[in-house]
């Protein structure tokens, strides 16, 4: 059974797609702007690496009503970050130049956390494993390792696995698609 807190939430994140989809940015749930929680998101672009796909990470600054910390690795030894807004972490993912290229992510899905430290998140970015493993340091290892530093309450949860020898695409689909990750949200 759920708590009255937990599907007050439900309701307050719907509440923000609601919203999202009448103005046709995605705007973030009311209470993720708060500034006492922390926010992980992970932004998926399915048509990359054949059928494997590809994924990003954003972070919010606890603290502030509405500053993310946001980047992925595009290709062995090209990872990048950036901060912004939401606005600007939503258009960055949307069409995301890279190398002459834009690469479109299509989708996205978040999680509202009790805590947040974007200083462990960024160490974690700055120790991320040089280089570039299909299957041991790539996209989605890379954001994991961003991700639960972030968050001490995401780094115990068992149900997010490490993502050796795992597709972006599953992992973004299935591993995520538990009871505490929102529903996957189309970027438009």
């Amino acid at each position: 059974m759920r708590s009255t807190a937990t599907r007050l939430m439900r309701a307050i994140a719907l509440a923000g797609v609601a919203l999202a989809s009448t103005t046709g940015l995605a705007a973030e749930p009311a209470h993720a702007s708060t500034p006492e929680y922390g926010r992980v998101c992970m932004f998926n672009r399915t048509k990359a690496v054949g059928t494997l796909g590809h994924v990003g990470w954003a972070i919010k600054v606890r603290g502030q009503k509405d500053h993310y910390f946001f980047g992925a690795t595009e290709d062995p030894g090209q990872t990048w970050y950036a901060g912004g807004t939401w606005a600007q972490v939503y258009s960055t993912f949307k069409r995301h130049p890279f190398h002459g290229h834009v690469l479109t992510y299509n989708r996205y899905r978040c999680v509202t956390t009790r805590d947040g430290d974007v200083t462990a998140a960024l160490r974690a970015y700055v120790r991320t494993k040089p280089g570039y493993n299909l299957f041991t340091n790539n996209c989605l290892t890379k954001s994991l390792s961003i991700i639960k530093a972030y968050s001490r309450v995401l780094a115990n949860d068992r149900r997010l696995v490490p993502g050796d020898y795992t597709a972006p695409n599953y992992y973004f689909a299935a591993v995520l698609n538990t009871d505490h990750w929102e529903r996957i949200h189309p970027v438009r």
